[in-house]
């Protein structure tokens, strides 16, 4: 998950294992990208917490013909 990633990315940059650039940067958008899916995935839930769970309901549009 999103921690792995993380801790993952600190080894690679404080540790000395990993020094081309090349490589930070791929880590650095691998842990961009799970923690934009972690946080839209707890924003989801707290989102259906808050104010439901969503559900179709029958609605009306105008389209000016």
């Amino acid at each position: 998950g999103v921690d792995r990633e993380v801790v993952e990315a600190l080894h690679r940059t404080h540790i000395g294992d990993d020094q081309d650039p090349e490589h930070i940067l791929q880590h650095a958008v691998r842990t961009a990208l799970a923690d934009g899916w972690g946080g839209s995935l707890m924003a989801t839930d707290v989102s259906d917490i808050l104010f439901g769970t969503p559900a179709p309901i029958l609605g009306q549009a105008n389209l000016g013909v």
